[in-house]
């Protein structure tokens, strides 16, 4: 009985990652098919409201009654303060500070509204949570989560204090807890009291009949190893990230049992087999789930076959597509498979297991190679066998905590060179010069793969994956594009924003007939086309395109912002 139980779970299909829509994407078009909160810098939330930013980002994620519902460029750089606030006529605020300014906005109806920027001497100070507080010897664990009631831990064992004297909690007497209390949660008059050790979450209540407490665990949803699990929002129905070793599952207590919110969409732990072409759309592989994209757009995932018995180790998967009736085919090194419509068959041998790695070729397109050896990048002009050092301007991309040091490479199919530094991705090349996208989060060990429509950024390890589709990314106009605003009253302004977004922060205004250049064009999801724009004041911007119109030759040409 136990075996066959075990066997249809082992066949059961890893849960297929959530359809992706516009509320998933930043400011420069990029996507996240794992949501931010899987990567999160810092995370606040409030009744049913939790929003985080990606590590080292800007964009926020928010989530709303358990789904994910928004996303917002902020402009800003890593967070250092990010907070959620709820009046007491139930409005929230959202306040979010990087090194060098804060920002306010108010959040309605799972959305978050326009920015404004605030003093940081406005932005409420975060909650003090009770932490235990151990003993000199550091086998003594003491808390108290409101005046009169003290538990203790010591020697795995949960205590309380009765009137100065201490006792094994009645309701875990024979209990023994590995490691010790990592977080204390709740716990003020009426709130239950949450406990985290060792990965575990325990909850205790206390009733008129149960003064001390009665202390129960909640089925924990497990997606992943747990090293240390974090609690937010409201006690009765918190939230709860389980962080991993690379990233986070977001889950939310609905008063009787743990709900998983957003899980890795990868596992964190295995290189991924990416493959775009041959019908995928993309198509990502790993031992534990075949995953690819349908034309309709939804994504559909199946358990690769497990390996014969005689294999020596698991898939190492080279080629993956779909056929024309919509079904996977896979080759590793244990045989070429394809699937039914029912199981996987093996249908060909593959090919001859090899523990040498790949040679490395660098990538190349019809401007040239990239490649990267320590800290310095290099390119070669096609026809050409010298290599020139490549580096794009420090005023380009600002400040950074990963020290300014590319972490991947990529030759697009445009001809563009294409580069990560923390969360910017860079692209271009030397002779048309250089700019910049803001990304979900920051990201190493990474890959690019290019469709025809869409470019993937990814994880090696699997831990993330990023997506821009063509149309949306911001894309280069001609030089010596001038424009006029049109279509404003004299009594009203062109709203100049930080990023393509009518909530973004807003850095400056233009009047009726105002002339500037144009840099770079994008179309938001709302099919409403953006324009970056140099103002005659030096300043640069996005406005809505549809308020400009092609100038003539008596336009004249703006103070340059710098590209």
């Amino acid at each position: 009985m136990l075996t066959a139980l075990l066997a249809v779970l082992l066949l059961q299909a890893p849960e297929s990652p959530p359809e992706l829509k516009a509320e998933h994407c930043g400011g420069s078009g990029w996507c996240t098919l794992g949501p931010i909160p899987l990567m999160p810098e810092r995370a606040s939330a409030t009744g049913d409201t939790l929003v985080a930013n990606g590590k080292g980002s800007g964009i926020l994620s928010l989530w709303w009654n358990g789904a994910w519902r928004d996303t917002l460029d902020t402009g800003l750089g890593a967070m250092r303060r990010l907070r959620l606030v709820e009046s007491r006529r139930g409005q929230v605020q959202l306040f979010a500070c990087d090194a060098e300014r804060c920002l306010q906005a108010e959040v309605k109806a799972g959305r978050m509204g326009a920015l404004s920027r605030v003093p940081e001497e406005s932005v409420p100070p975060e909650p003090v949570a009770e932490q235990p507080v151990t003993d000199k010897s550091g086998a003594l664990q003491v808390f108290s989560p409101r005046p009169g009631v003290r538990f203790f831990f010591e020697d795995g064992t949960f205590g309380v204090e009765v009137k100065g004297q201490r006792q094994k909690h009645p309701a875990v007497s024979k209990a023994r807890f590995t490691g010790k209390f990592q977080e204390v949660f709740g716990g003020g008059r009426g709130e239950p009291l949450w406990l985290t050790v060792g990965g575990h979450v325990l909850r205790l209540t206390t009733t008129e009949a149960q003064p001390l407490g009665v202390i129960d665990q909640p089925a924990f949803p497990r997606v992943q190893p747990c090293l240390r699990v974090s609690m937010r929002g409201d006690p009765h129905r918190p939230f709860a990230l389980c962080h991993g070793f690379d990233v986070e599952t977001l889950s939310r207590f609905d008063g009787e049992r743990w709900q998983v919110l957003s899980s890795p969409f990868m596992n964190g732990r295995t290189q991924p087999l990416v493959a775009v072409g041959e019908g995928c759309a993309p198509c990502i592989v790993l031992p534990d789930a075949f995953r690819w994209r349908t034309k309709a757009g939804r994504w559909r995932t199946l358990r690769p076959p497990a390996p014969p018995p005689e294999a020596r180790s698991l898939h190492r998967f080279l080629r993956a597509g779909i056929d024309a009736s919509g079904r996977p085919h896979f080759t590793s090194q244990l045989g070429e498979y394809r699937h039914t419509g029912q199981t996987w068959r093996r249908v060909g041998e593959g090919l001859p297991e090899d523990d040498s790695p790949p040679p490395e070729h660098p990538p190349c397109n019809a401007t040239g190679c990239l490649k990267k050896e320590g800290n310095t990048l290099s390119w070669r002009p096609m026809g050409s066998d010298t290599w020139r050092p490549l580096s794009p301007p420090p005023a380009l991309l600002g400040p950074h905590p990963d020290g300014g040091e590319a972490e991947c490479l990529g030759a697009l199919a445009d001809g563009e060179f294409a580069f990560v530094f923390g969360a910017l991705l860079v692209r271009g090349t030397p002779a048309r010069g250089w700019r910049t996208e803001r990304l979900p989060a920051s990201v190493w060990d990474c890959g690019f793969e290019e469709g025809p429509e869409t470019l993937y950024l990814y994880s090696q390890s699997g831990s993330y994956f990023f997506t821009q589709e063509k149309d949306s990314a911001p894309r280069v106009v001609p030089e010596g594009t001038w424009a006029r605003v049109t279509g404003v009253t004299a009594d009203d302004v062109l709203r100049v924003r930080e990023v393509p977004d009518w909530r973004a922060l807003e850095v400056g205004a233009l009047s009726s007939a105002a002339c500037v250049r144009e840099v770079r064009r994008r179309t938001v999801p709302s099919k409403e086309v953006w324009a970056e724009v140099d103002t005659a004041d030096g300043q640069r911007g996005w406005v809505n395109q549809r308020y400009l119109s092609a100038a003539d030759g008596t336009c004249a040409p703006p103070a340059s912002g710098g590209d």
